[in-house]
């Protein structure tokens, strides 16, 4: 393998206006600062989401250009890695590099044909242990790591109620989620049933339903009617359904008291963290990705039943496409309710909950580091090691 130098091509949606963007931006950042020359590769993302976001890198390079480094890391899905590397193969060239992918699955599962894919890789991160623990048990061939996910949001989380139309007197709880990435597994109607189970009459709550990627395509158009007749019925229930520059979504974050997500599956959890970053209370199933920063004493875990993954508005998520007996969970919203209520009647808890977020936060993000990206580059690179080798020469590549 031709040496290109100490460093690392990087591919994922670096400009993008959604998770997967704001995943590739962080883990660059944390290379960065640990000392790792990078080359950013910008991939654009099909269905129109590729709206470029403000907080982007300004160094970013196309599938076009020749990526330099020995090392090709990839911030893509099963679906996008294979789109990707069979357009872009010549500045790619991923037969004569170490070729890494860090994905994401929300179910405990790997489908069939995303581990034809993944096999074809010599490096698979998980960017969760849930993740990691699904990899693992699916995967034979490439070597595979969990890799903790950074998140650095800085100064862009400002709170501004005025703006945003929120009653300064009013406790204010957000549920948000990417059309684009289910329906059904992210689970709004879920969180408005619960809030309206525990507030039947009450006036000074208020739910946000911030909806990313609303309008990509015509078949959605049907739940955000329904969406839209619920914020109608009731003005307690805010619907922003247009699309936002990520600092613009933290500054909505940062203005409401509690995040709700009673989804049915995640990876990871990406806007539970953003939250508990910012030191909010957080009341989310407790099972999946979110699993491994949410405790009893930094949130409010909600309790589930696992059914059958059915009923999805997405085909990543469809029957034919899962493996055999796939299963989510059913998140209890009576549970929920009550975790709603106590909230809103001991704000003592709120604070509490929502400070033990922060503080767990900063522990975790203390820990971030590129050692397990660089161990999982050693440790291949030592599998390839012809017999007789000095292990510290094989090491070097």
């Amino acid at each position: 393998m031709e040496n290109g130098g100490l460093g690392i091509n990087l591919f994922g949606f670096f400009s993008g206006n959604f998770g997967l963007g704001v995943t590739a931006r962080n883990y660059a950042r944390l290379l960065r600062e640990a000392g790792q020359r990078v080359w950013l590769v910008d991939v654009l993302a099909d269905s129109g989401r590729s709206v470029r976001d403000a907080s982007c890198p300004e160094d970013l390079h196309t599938l076009d250009e020749p990526a330099p480094y020995a090392v090709n890391l990839f911030f893509l899905n099963p679906g996008d890695l294979s789109r990707i590397i069979g357009v872009a193969a010549p500045a790619i060239r991923s037969w004569d590099r170490i070729n890494a992918c860090l994905p994401f699955w929300e179910l405990g599962e790997l489908p069939k044909e995303s581990v034809e894919i993944l096999e074809s890789f010599d490096i698979v991160l998980a960017g969760s242990r849930f993740n990691y623990e699904c990899y693992a048990s699916a995967l034979s061939g490439p070597v595979v790591r969990y890799w903790a996910h950074p998140l650095y949001i800085d100064e862009q989380a400002q709170p501004a109620r005025e703006r945003w139309g929120l009653d300064p007197e009013s406790v204010v709880f957000v549920t948000a989620f990417d059309m684009a990435s289910d329906l059904n597994r992210k689970n709004p109607f879920g969180a408005i049933e619960a809030f309206r189970c525990a507030f039947p009459t009450r006036d000074d709550v208020r739910l946000v339903v911030k909806v990313n990627n609303a309008h990509l395509e015509k078949s959605w158009q049907i739940h955000l009617e329904r969406l839209d007749s619920l914020a109608n019925r009731d003005r307690r229930l805010i619907l922003i359904d247009r699309s936002l520059p990520y600092a613009e979504v933290l500054s909505l974050y940062a203005s409401c008291d509690v995040f709700v997500s009673l989804h049915r599956a995640e990876g990871l959890g990406l806007c539970l963290l953003e939250l508990m970053s910012m030191g909010k209370t957080v009341i989310a199933t407790a099972w999946s990705g979110n699993m491994e920063f949410m405790t009893d004493s930094n949130s409010c875990p909600v309790g589930f039943s696992f059914v059958p993954a059915r009923g999805a508005t997405q085909e990543a998520y469809c029957g034919q496409n899962l493996a055999r007996e796939s299963r989510w969970a059913e998140p209890a919203l009576e549970e929920a309710a009550s975790w709603m209520t106590r909230l809103v009647e001991d704000p003592g808890l709120r604070r509490r909950r929502g400070a033990q977020a922060g503080r767990d936060f900063e522990e975790r993000q203390k820990r971030m580091s590129a050692e397990a990206l660089l161990g999982a580059i050693g440790t291949y690179q030592l599998s390839r090691a012809e017999p007789g080798m000095d292990p510290a020469l094989a090491a070097l590549g």
